[in-house]
């Protein structure tokens, strides 16, 4: 199937992610399913594997940061901008990890020349108003 990209007839700015060919420029998806289905799995090789999503920040919103899989992604991230530092004499800070709603950044304050990543993570039950705007705004009802 061809994916087309639809943005360019609405005058929006088009996204320059370099995305795997499988995935639209623009992105708003949701990975849902039950528990133990590999949603975090999936999400992490979404996010690790390479050339599979071209993105320079991520956002995680989540009640469970203590999870494993948080745990290495904040290792991981962690260990690139330090790597960035070191090599490049660069401070960059790429993932942001936040457990409370209030702290999520707006995506409409996101540099628009770069892809960002949004996570949200076990918020069905705690979904604040904030967050809530977020998916609204993308035509997703909770």
């Amino acid at each position: 199937m061809e994916i087309i990209d639809f943005s360019k007839q609405f005058n929006r700015p088009a996204c320059t992610a370099n995305h795997a060919p499988f995935f639209p420029a623009n992105i708003f998806a949701v990975i849902a399913g039950s528990t133990g289905s590999g949603k975090t799995n999936l999400m992490l090789n979404f996010l690790l594997g390479d050339k599979i999503l071209d993105y320079g920040s991520v956002y995680v919103y989540s009640s469970t940061l203590f999870q494993p899989a948080y745990e290495y992604l904040k290792r991981y991230y962690t260990n690139m901008e330090e790597n960035i530092r070191m090599n490049y004499n660069i401070g960059v800070k790429i993932a942001h990890f936040f457990d409370v709603d209030h702290e999520i950044q707006d995506p409409s304050e996101l540099d628009s020349k770069m892809s960002h990543v949004m996570i949200f993570d076990d918020v069905m039950l705690t979904i604040k108003r904030k967050s809530r705007n977020i998916f609204a705004k993308a035509g997703i009802t909770m």
